[in-house]
């Protein structure tokens, strides 16, 4: 029978990390886009997708393609509202998939619940920033200034998150709050560099770790740019509170744990609950964590290694020079970084496609960003002058 595997999510570099430790080998793999970014679609290994926007149509098209009980196919997600929406409808789908995910129908959007997951964490031996659940614990005293704001659960484009520094700026920020929306008041960490643990748990429970990806430095979106992976995790990382709380939820699939890394601690963020968007930089450290677990559904070991062989630099080929633009770094250590690094975000010369596309995107991001930038320095300046000219 053909072993099947499907991945639903958008086209990025998640889906591509998926695509480069599935992809060659003896699966018959399909790729379901909201979105045709030409990106994981633009791999050697994207033998087979299709562009279904919403998440009803992506769910009616598993249910209406997938019917046979004998030769259930892997389901995989790259991103919460996929993983979500599956687990949503988990009995309709569970004869005929291998689901990643919680095994109680349901129950996997109520784990993602910011807060929700904080208290699991903590019970599991997590150590995390102080926290408020808003609006219920409004009236209560804050002592841990500055904090940031964050939606337990998303809310659209209208409030992502925000860092007040003292009771004044909380009050003001308070009144954009969306009524009936939850919100998390927490203690802003001081990070050195985020943390960022990868690994899955197989359909026997057992629990694998790739490594810890490590970044001290950071792009325009957000994310980090410069860095390295090591298997080694770092201290205040506990694997034995991971296991523990995978094993709490009934997980079963891949995941990775964010956290913000102090001189003294480890401070955790959150689980993902699906493939997260570095699984390619671990599987180029030497982890295929994505094939441990596709093998653990259809019952057999795996033979390929599932941790990362030692410390390995990486670097974002691309967002990471716009921190030499910025002056956050030197052009001579932005070299000698590229230097280091032998780990990238698309640079791949057995699948170069992929890379070839967002070097032609960051050329126009550049000339765009160079714009905006020249119009924001031309409003400081207009506001600079009208200042003087008020002095004299």
């Amino acid at each position: 029978m053909t072993k099947q595997v499907v991945i639903w999510g958008d086209d990025h570099h998640n889906a591509l990390g998926l695509l480069r430790m599935l992809g060659g080998r003896e699966y018959d793999l399909l790729l379901i886009v909201s979105k045709n970014n030409n990106i994981a679609t633009a791999s050697k290994y994207c033998t087979r997708f299709v562009v279904i926007p919403g998440l009803e149509d992506g769910l009616k098209y598993l249910i209406d393609n997938y019917k046979d009980k004998t030769n259930k196919a892997v389901l995989l997600f790259t991103a919460d509202r996929y993983s979500e929406m599956a687990n949503n409808h988990l009995l309709q789908l569970k004869d005929y998939f291998y689901v990643s995910g919680t095994i109680e129908e349901g129950s996997l959007e109520q784990i993602d619940d910011k807060y929700a997951m904080g208290e699991k964490a903590v019970s599991c031996g997590f150590n995390i920033p102080k926290t408020l659940l808003l609006p219920r614990d409004m009236e209560k005293h804050v002592d841990f200034f500055p904090a940031i704001i964050k939606p337990c659960r998303p809310v659209g484009k209208d409030f992502k998150t925000e860092v007040v520094k003292n009771q004044k700026e909380l009050d003001r920020t308070l009144k954009k709050l969306i009524t009936g929306k939850r919100y998390v008041l927490q203690q802003y960490i001081s990070k050195q560099a985020d943390c960022l643990v990868y690994g899955c748990r197989t359909l026997e429970g057992k629990t694998i770790i790739a490594g810890a990806c490590v970044r001290n430095r950071w792009s325009d979106d957000g994310c980090g740019s410069f860095g390295y992976i090591t298997p080694e995790l770092p201290k205040g990382v506990s694997d034995l509170a991971i296991a523990r709380f995978l094993e709490h939820i009934n997980f079963y699939g891949l995941f990775s744990v964010e956290y913000a890394l102090t001189d003294k601690d480890a401070y955790f963020y959150e689980f993902n609950l699906r493939n997260d968007g570095t699984s390619h930089l671990f599987y180029q450290a030497g982890a295929n964590i994505a094939l441990a677990f596709v093998k653990s559904c259809f019952g057999e070991e795996t033979t390929e290694s599932i941790q990362v062989k030692s410390k390995q630099y990486l670097i974002n080929e691309f967002w990471d020079k716009f921190n030499v633009n910025d002056r956050v770094i030197t052009r001579k250590q932005y070299k000698e970084d590229y230097k280091r690094a032998s780990i990238f975000f698309y640079y791949d010369p057995d699948d170069m496609e992929p890379y070839n596309v967002q070097k032609a995107q960051n050329t126009w991001r550049s000339i765009r960003r160079m714009i905006s930038k020249s119009m924001i320095n031309k409003v400081r300046l207009e506001i600079k002058n009208k200042r003087r000219r008020k002095h004299k």
